[in-house]
């Protein structure tokens, strides 16, 4: 993949791509996300938040490879020091914090205390600080740690297949939104509630699509008709390649940029970084 042309966002943003249902290509469009914002000379973070640590070992660092987790920043309150507590990949400008086993502790530390929330926001806000784009790889449930993640977020991105129950979850997580942001709102003065950054789902996008069928058909035009122009185009098709770029652990779109997948995968995330800024 060619260098892209430099981009640049008006103020430091945290883009979180989720839904609650595994299997639907979130993490490959995640690690993906991630590369192509670097390649645009956006220094960028990946939060890998997932205890399986995919995007992790998709990135190419391997999961042998992290000494420290989020899981560690949330505990030993650690500084944000690249080189030290976040770790370069092999791709310019594209930064790590890694995932491994520790990280299942976390929903139980989420769970016990509601300052957990506001210790991960004050975190990724210290990340924000030191970089242009924060990108985090959620879990695929609906668990404490993907309130924390939508808490910390300014940008939201549902990932989701044209299965039924996978658009099903699309509510699920705009109810969770509008909840965080209603108790982000009642937490501050009307004096300061214009300065507030709450998040916001961004768009919906659709993965591992079968083209020229009506099953993919009937799933676009019924996203397109419950949520209007949060539906993105283009959609992201299946493709074996996209599994092999994984066993490669090297993105797809810099592994093989003239693939379909690939093509849309740019033309996807160049609106995605428009509506993120």
């Amino acid at each position: 993949m060619k260098q892209n042309n430099r981009v640049k966002l008006k103020k430091p943003a945290v883009v979180s791509f989720l839904n609650y249902k595994g299997g639907v290509g979130k993490t490959n469009v995640s690690v993906n996300f991630a590369y192509y914002a670097a390649s645009c000379k956006l220094s960028t973070l990946l939060i890998d938040w997932d205890p399986q640590g995919d995007a992790t070992e998709y990135i190419g660092y391997g999961r042998e490879n992290v000494k420290l987790t989020m899981f560690d920043f949330l505990v030993d309150n650690l500084p944000i020091e690249i080189d030290k507590t976040i770790m370069r990949t092999s791709f310019d400008n594209l930064f790590i914090i890694g995932a491994n086993s520790s990280l299942k502790n976390v929903e139980n530390l989420v769970a016990r205390s509601e300052d957990t929330f506001e210790t991960f926001r004050d975190i990724v806000h210290q990340c924000s600080q030191q970089f242009d784009l924060v990108v985090i790889d959620c879990p695929p449930a609906n668990s404490h740690v993907n309130i924390a993640s939508i808490y910390a977020s300014t940008d939201i991105f549902v990932v989701s297949t044209t299965s039924s129950d996978s658009i099903e979850k699309i509510n699920l997580v705009n109810q969770m939104i509008d909840n965080i942001s209603s108790v982000i709102e009642s937490n501050v003065s009307p004096e300061e509630l214009a300065g507030v950054i709450k998040p916001q789902l961004k768009g919906i996008v659709l993965t591992m699509g079968v083209e020229n069928t009506v099953g993919l058909d009937v799933a676009k035009e019924h996203v397109k008709h419950s949520w209007g122009n949060l539906f993105m185009d283009p959609i992201i098709p299946r493709a074996v390649v996209a599994t092999y770029s994984v066993g490669e652990c090297v993105p797809v779109i810099k592994s093989k940029p003239q693939e379909k997948i690939s093509r849309r995968y740019t033309e996807l995330f160049k609106e995605v970084l428009s509506r993120v800024k």
